[in-house]
C-alpha cells in the first residue's frame, strides 16, 4: 500500500509538471536534466546495493555478529558516498557535453537550459547512493515499511513545492526542490536505523575483506543492468529529435505512466 501510495505521488508529481510547464523547452530541459544523473546512478550503483551488499551484509550479520555487520556496512556507505560524490563532481562538469549525448536534437536555448538544470540535479546521484545504501541495511534489519515509503516522502514534498513555491522560483527552483527531496529520502531513514541500533563506524581503510567481496559481485551484476539505463538513453536521444524536441518528454512521460 506504501508503495502504491508512492507511485500515485508520482504520477500527480508528472501531472503537475506538465500542467505547470506543458511541453515545451522547460519541461523538455528539465525532464532530462532530471534523466541523466538516474542514469548515471543506474549503470553503477543500482545492482550494486540490491544485488550485492544486501547479502554480504546478512552475512556478516549471521556469522561474524552485529558489531562485524555494522563496521562493514560504515565501510561501504564510505565507499559509495566517495564514488558518487566524485561521480557527482564529474557530471557537473561534464554537463553539456552529456547533454548534447541525449539530447542532441534539443534547440541551443533547451541545451543551454538543461546543462544549468543537470548541474543542480547531479548531486542527487550522491544522496540516492546514501538513501538506497539505508534501505538495503533496513531490508536487511528487517524494517521493509520506511524503505517503502521514501518515494512518498520525496514525491510529496515535490508536490508541495508545485502548490506553493513554484510560480515564485520556477524551474531553478523545481531543481533545487528535487535535490531536497532525494535527501529526505536518505534522511527520513535515519530514525528507523538509529532504532534499529545502526551507527556510523567505518574502518579507516574501507577496503576491507567484505568490500572485495562486493567488487567480485558488483561486476557482473552491473553489466546484467546496464539494458535499463541505454534504453532510457536511446529514447531520450532520438526523441529529442521528434516533435521538435517534445518527443523525448512524451516518451519520458509515458514511461512513467508505464
Amino acid at each position: 500500500v506504501i508503495t502504491l501510495l508512492g507511485k500515485v505521488l508520482g504520477l500527480l508529481r508528472d501531472r503537475l509538471l506538465t500542467t505547470s510547464y506543458g511541453l515545451g523547452m522547460e519541461s523538455n530541459a528539465f525532464l532530462l536534466a532530471s534523466r541523466i544523473p538516474r542514469v548515471f546512478f543506474d549503470v553503477i550503483f543500482a545492482s550494486a546495493i540490491a544485488a550485492c551488499f544486501i547479502p554480504v551484509f546478512t552475512r556478516y550479520l549471521s556469522r561474524q555478529g552485529r558489531r562485524a555487520a555494522i563496521n562493514f556496512s560504515g565501510n561501504f556507505l564510505t565507499v559509495v558516498a566517495l564514488v558518487t560524490l566524485s561521480l557527482s563532481g564529474v557530471g557537473m562538469l561534464l554537463a553539456r557535453p552529456l547533454v548534447l549525448l541525449m539530447g542532441d536534437g534539443f534547440d541551443p536555448a533547451t541545451v543551454e537550459l538543461c546543462t544549468h538544470l543537470t548541474r543542480i540535479l547531479f548531486p542527487t546521484v550522491f544522496c540516492t547512493g546514501v538513501a538506497f545504501t539505508f534501505v538495503g541495511l533496513l531490508q536487511s534489519l528487517d524494517e521493509f515499511n520506511i524503505p517503502a515509503l521514501i518515494s512518498s516522502v520525496s514525491n510529496g514534498f515535490i508536490i508541495l513545492y508545485f502548490l506553493t513555491l513554484n510560480d515564485r522560483f520556477g524551474i531553478y527552483g523545481l531543481a533545487a526542490a528535487y535535490l531536497i527531496a532525494w535527501a529526505l529520502q536518505a534522511l527520513v531513514q535515519l530514525p528507523a536505523l538509529k532504532r534499529k541500533g545502526w551507527y556510523y563506524l567505518p574502518d579507516p581503510r574501507p577496503w576491507t575483506q567484505g568490500m572485495r567481496e562486493v567488487l567480485v559481485l558488483v561486476l557482473p551484476a552491473m553489466v546484467s543492468t546496464w539494458a535499463q539505463p541505454i534504453n532510457l538513453v536511446i529514447n531520450a536521444r532520438f526523441g529529442s529529435h521528434l516533435l521538435g524536441g517534445d518527443g523525448a518528454s512524451i516518451i519520458d512521460l509515458a514511461n512513467n505512466l508505464y
